[in-house]
């Protein structure tokens, strides 16, 4: 019965933040395709902080979550490459998770995230950045389809950088004014 339930828990899991990823994925078309470079590129990408989330939270289940929404969530513009729309999407799941993997190790993060501070998201959010800039480009520049150059690799690790701080900045700012402080003791 304990193996059910955690693969109902994992599925569920996948089943969750594929949507998430896709409404946050259109929501960032809807606010930035002005600034898009290329379909696959864009100036800033706010999902990125999504990204470093829901691997933190969910680790490998978060990742295929991440990969079917990316799938759910492509343009379309593959003339019909059902095997190249997967990579790209596998591209979106497997990046942040090598990174944020290499960074827990790094930085001596546990699996509890105890001790995970204000430094360390930053630091994970440009691994996890780097991660998917090269990762993307290095698929499409071995494929063949690379041909935007250095500037398609600096349009993805900027946007992803942009959104990941625009998110996560608003984030602070919520949860600063949504939980309450503590008082200074006076002795």
């Amino acid at each position: 019965m304990n193996g059910r339930h955690n693969l109902l828990r994992c599925g569920t899991t996948v089943l969750a933040v594929a949507p998430v990823w896709v409404a946050a994925f259109r929501l960032n078309e809807l606010l930035f395709s002005s600034f898009a470079y290329t379909p696959r590129a864009n100036w800033i990408f706010l999902p990125a902080a999504l990204r470093l989330i829901v691997i933190l939270l969910f680790r490998q289940w978060g990742m295929f979550g991440l990969i079917l929404g990316a799938w759910f969530s492509g343009p379309g513009n593959t003339e019909g490459d059902a095997a190249h729309e997967i990579f790209l999407s596998c591209t979106s799941g497997i990046a942040p998770m090598l990174a944020v993997a290499a960074g827990k190790r790094w930085f001596g993060i546990p699996d509890s995230l105890a001790g995970l501070n204000a430094r360390h998201i930053c630091m994970l959010s440009i691994s996890c950045a780097a991660a998917n800039a090269v990762l993307l480009n290095a698929y499409l520049l071995l494929s063949g389809r690379l041909h935007w150059g250095l500037a398609h690799v600096a349009t993805v690790f900027t946007g992803d950088v942009l959104g990941a701080f625009l998110v996560l900045a608003l984030l602070s700012a919520v949860l600063s004014f949504a939980i309450p402080r503590a008082k200074p003791h006076k002795p």
